[in-house]
């Protein structure tokens, strides 16, 4: 942790908004404000849920480089030293692979196009309002195998959307 304050759990901790690091350096803070302009949906609530998401799994990402980190005797040239090997993590190479703008705009499209209107609405309320299926069943009067089939076809396609990105 000797560049705690250059991590990207301590910048997004200082942030308003959530930061992505790009592969050239440089940052992306992406706000409530700007999810909001184009998601009028989308609550200040439902994104102090994702800051404190990100703040987690950047703490986690640290704790793991941490961790990942070890060394390996090798031999150069006839002098011993110790090489550090460590991995990219999954969401390096998800920044290597596409900028978080352009991510976050696909993905909005593809639940746009995806989804069905129900199956947004009822993806919203299970993963952003914490509702339980049986709530939103009841809310909606109708069966909860319904509603949660219906999520779980929402998730598949999502699911199949990112694999395939």
């Amino acid at each position: 942790m000797n560049n705690y304050k250059k991590s990207n759990y301590a910048i997004n901790k200082i942030r308003k908004g959530i930061v992505y690091r790009n592969a050239d350096g440089s940052i992306l803070e992406v706000t409530y404000e700007k999810i909001a302009a184009e998601n009028p949906n989308f609550t200040a609530a439902d994104f102090e849920k994702l800051k404190q998401l990100s703040d987690q799994l950047y703490h986690e990402e640290e704790k793991s480089d941490n961790l990942q980190a070890h060394y390996v005797k090798a031999s150069l040239d006839e002098f011993n030293s110790n090489i550090c090997a460590s991995t990219l993590s999954t969401e390096d190479e998800l920044i290597l692979k596409e900028s978080e703008n352009l991510f976050v705009e696909k993905f909005q499209k593809a639940i746009d196009t995806l989804l069905t209107p129900i199956q947004k609405k009822r993806l919203y309320l299970n993963c952003f309002r914490k509702m339980s299926i049986r709530e939103i069943a009841k809310i909606e009067g109708t069966h909860y195998t319904v509603v949660a089939e219906s999520i779980r076809r929402a998730k598949k396609k999502l699911k199949n959307y990112l694999i395939n990105f």
